[in-house]
């Protein structure tokens, strides 16, 4: 019968929505009426077929995010559609709410009906939140390295870099990414990089090789570290490439070297 088919599918509604933890809601503006589906229900933790209105939500709204989402609002009944994320208290508890609405206008242009749909997205915005930190954490390591950082391929060419310290590179950046380093640096540096490169590709790691560069502000001595990265199945090799500039330590080791010299023509 036409009534059973009915209670079916407003059940399959209600099982649809409680599997996508999407619940649904009908405001009738002028009556400020807000009618709740069960999962929607359940997200704010309500007694299934608890009435709502505009004024109760923002109540529960979190103080922080209240004039935001207030200003949302009124933009949407504007506009006729609405999407905004704020937290809301549900029984002491904060959660990330997304609301998404499409407004019905009368033949007058005044909103009439608001048809919505509820998501908690709190563990998304939880896994946003440690992925920035853990994002914040490793700029932070990147900055304290004093060490120029590149990322390169088993051809020598730059794909990425990290530098404290401009001056020192061979190429300005908009001239690295994309060169190899048989392009950007001097032959002899040049074929260093490509030895410490085919070691870390044979053992995983090359460590020690040292090259002197010509830089505007003078000669400059630098010393490698390479590692070989993690890579998928088929893809081709990269190398994190430390570059230390150790051009104070050379400049004290031939000093040293001039002092000994001189005091062994004393003796």
């Amino acid at each position: 019968s036409l009534g059973r088919e009915l209670d079916e599918s407003r059940a399959e509604l209600v099982r649809a929505q409680a599997v996508g933890r999407i619940g649904s809601w009908v405001l009738d503006v002028a009556g400020n009426r807000v009618r709740l589906s069960a999962e929607a229900c359940r997200i704010f933790g309500l007694p299934e077929g608890s009435p709502g209105s505009v004024g109760a939500y923002l109540a529960r709204t979190h103080e922080d995010d209240r004039d935001a989402a207030k200003a949302a609002w009124r933009a949407g009944l504007a506009i006729g559609v609405f999407d905004h994320e704020h937290r809301v208290r549900i029984h002491g508890e904060i959660r990330w709410i997304r609301q998404q609405a499409e407004i019905e206008f009368d033949a007058e242009g005044k909103p009439r009906t608001v048809f919505g749909v509820t998501q908690d997205i709190t563990e998304r915005k939880r896994a946003e939140s440690e992925i920035l930190a853990a994002r914040n954490q490793l700029q932070a390591t990147l900055d304290a390295i004093p060490d120029l950082m590149f990322e390169v391929d088993g051809d020598g060419r730059y794909h990425d870099y990290h530098s404290p310290r401009r001056e020192l590179l061979a190429a300005p950046p908009e001239q690295l990414i994309g060169r190899t380093v048989a392009e950007v640096l001097p032959p002899d540096a040049a074929a260093t990089c490509a030895e410490a490169l085919r070691e870390a590709g044979a053992k995983g790691v090359s460590a020690g090789r040292q090259f002197a560069l010509p830089l505007p502000q003078g000669l400059h001595w630098f010393e490698l570290s390479v590692a070989r990265k993690e890579v998928g199945a088929g893809q081709a090799p990269r190398f994190v490439v430390l570059s230390r500039d150790i051009t104070e330590r050379k400049e004290n080791e031939k000093a040293l070297q001039g002092q000994q010299a001189r005091l062994e023509e004393q003796v």
